[in-house]
């Protein structure tokens, strides 16, 4: 009894003494105390994430919450303007969702370094209502994507690029 009254004191002793980032919380664990450089890179790598997920959702408040007011979406850099604005950005992709109501991702993997993130993702979606004065062909597409992020110093999404290419979908959807 005597020994268990002492393991528990210094049980609590240690927990309540240990207020640092480099002292583990759990008896027989590490703890790992990330650097600046290694806590911002985590943060643009979960801030692009949770967009790209939130885009998988259709949930655009979400979806453009990091984003900074003046962002510019580059598109897949096959000669198409780029967007500039948050508004111009979340039109743009409210005219596609609506084309492909289906659009969904899955496999999704994110990685990081510096001011910049990557979401590699599989996507799929069926041209079903009409875009642009497009008219839907009821075709699918399947296509393996990055997007591309580039982060302010704040953490505010600053940049996007997407690497699929436009034509590849729709190829795949049969617009010409």
């Amino acid at each position: 009894m005597k020994a268990l009254l002492v393991a528990s004191a210094v049980l609590i002793l240690t927990v309540a003494s240990c207020k640092d980032a480099g002292c583990p919380a759990v008896p027989g664990t590490r703890a790992i105390a990330l650097s600046a450089k290694d806590s911002i890179v985590e943060r643009n790598r979960s801030t692009a994430l949770a967009s790209v997920l939130a885009m998988n959702r259709h949930d655009y408040d979400e979806t453009f919450k990091d984003y900074a007011p003046n962002a510019i979406a580059y598109g897949d850099s096959t000669g198409g303007k780029p967007i500039r604005g948050i508004d111009s950005i979340r039109t743009d992709l409210d005219v596609f969702i609506k084309a492909f109501p289906d659009f969904h991702g899955k496999n999704f993997v994110a990685i990081a370094d510096n001011n910049h993130a990557a979401v590699f993702a599989d996507w799929t979606g069926t041209f079903k209502f009409e875009m642009m004065g497009l008219k839907p062909t009821g075709r699918s597409f399947s296509v393996k994507d990055v997007d591309c992020f580039t982060f302010d110093s704040r953490g505010k999404i600053i940049a996007h690029r997407t690497i699929q290419s436009n034509q590849t979908i729709n190829n795949q959807v049969g617009i010409k």
